[in-house]
């Protein structure tokens, strides 16, 4: 089983240190796919043990640089009440951020899901 510093000094090793959310750059932009798929990894139990709090950690870093598919897996993180404290309110800023982004399912979903 890969471990967590494993899957972590690999992905630093392919893309540097973890680039800060002021930061804009093309290897800002992969980082920041790199964390998704890790959260996505540890989501779902790829390549690693499942655990959602791990995930958790990893969508939110790639968040914070506005990547707006980890906002909509963090705010169903949020909203189910994975790995996270259930809080319906972060739930709806993250989906309302990917909206706001771009994300032209999030009022959809958001109207859907959080009533």
């Amino acid at each position: 089983m890969i471990t967590q510093v494993d899957v972590e000094c690999c992905c630093t090793a392919v893309f540097g240190p973890c680039p800060t959310a002021s930061e804009s750059s093309v290897d800002t932009e992969a980082f920041t796919i790199a964390q998704r798929m890790l959260g996505y990894s540890y989501k779902n139990g790829i390549g690693v043990a499942k655990d959602t709090s791990v995930a958790a950690t990893w969508f939110e870093k790639a968040a914070a640089h506005k990547d707006v598919l980890s906002l909509m897996s963090l705010g169903t993180l949020y909203h189910r009440g994975l790995g996270v404290d259930k809080d319906g309110e972060r739930a709806f800023a993250l989906y309302q951020q990917a909206a706001d982004l771009g994300k032209k399912k999030s009022p959809d979903f958001l109207q859907k899901n959080l009533q």
